[in-house]
């Protein structure tokens, strides 16, 4: 990947408009990160996170979920 991939210096946010307000989005590995999480939530007023993986599926259901716990409880947002 980082052959062709470089590192972000921002965070990513839009407003999804009156129904369902801001959200954030977070590459997979960002999931790992609560303070990642704390500036969208606090700093760009996410109440919904996106973070989409590809996780294997011998140990991904585990780490994946309890990761989207940790930042949806972190955070009091729904995480997606």
């Amino acid at each position: 990947e980082s052959d062709t991939l470089s590192a972000g210096d921002t965070f990513t946010a839009f407003d999804a408009g009156e129904d369902f307000g801001m959200i954030g989005v977070g590459i997979c590995y960002d999931i790992r990160f609560p303070e990642y999480a704390l500036v969208l939530c606090k700093k760009h007023k996410c109440n919904i996170l996106i973070y989409p993986g590809a996780f294997n599926m011998t140990t991904g259901p585990a780490h994946w979920e309890l990761l989207q716990r940790g930042r949806a409880v972190d955070n009091q947002c729904y995480v997606l």
